[in-house]
């Protein structure tokens, strides 16, 4: 079975060629849905008397912890130390219960794939790309993301440029669905050796 670790900068498409992967019939596990059903834990190691800033009504608000983890350095090292073990666990389950299927192919959804050494545990890693001004625009149009929020997660993550370098493929997103439903299906062709197509040309790296 192939395992490929998918990862991207933010906005730069990684969830919508996620979705195209399983529709290709690829199946595909995303670390942000297994770091959401550990939110449970949250409360305790975030308590609110401690960090009343986080709580909206008595309730944690994942958002607000977001933006702390992404200011504050040892409150992100905290807040991995937490989530990290539960989402390399869902990873872990979820590569033997598709081994024991006999699926030909699988993919890691893992934002910070380089960052956290999860490519380690795949056997050959994209990066989805999209312009900067395209990938700003992108995330300024969701709920709750501003200007500095995008600065932050930017400053955070490794410089998509250096994501490329250590990449094994680069799939660029820029130029619509399509495109990058093309460029991922000459990727699987050619990791199931069923297809030598060219990859996309333009990779905004």
């Amino acid at each position: 079975m192939i395992t490929l670790g998918l990862t991207g900068s933010m906005a730069a498409g990684k969830s919508t060629a996620g979705a195209l992967l399983e529709a290709m019939g690829v199946p595909v596990h995303e670390a942000d849905a297994a770091a959401r059903a550990a939110a449970h834990l949250l409360p305790a190691a975030f308590p609110a008397a401690r960090y009343p800033s986080i709580y909206r009504r008595g309730t944690l608000d994942r958002r607000a912890l977001a933006r702390l983890a992404l200011t504050d350095p040892a409150e992100a090292a905290r807040l991995e130390a937490l989530i990290h073990p539960h989402v390399r666990a869902a990873q872990a389950r979820f590569l033997v219960r598709h081994r024991r299927a006999g699926a030909r192919m699988v993919a890691l959804d893992v934002p910070l794939l380089f960052e956290t050494g999860a490519d380690a545990l795949v056997d050959a890693t994209v990066v989805v790309t999209a312009p900067p001004f395209l990938r700003r625009a992108r995330a300024l149009a969701r709920p709750g993301v501003d200007a500095a929020l995008f600065a932050a997660v930017e400053a955070r993550q490794m410089p998509e440029r250096t994501k490329c370098a250590r990449a094994d493929f680069v799939v660029p997103s820029g130029a619509g669905r399509a495109a990058l439903a093309r460029g991922l299906a000459v990727l699987v062709g050619r990791l199931t050796r069923e297809e030598t197509g060219a990859l996309p040309l333009f990779p905004f790296c």
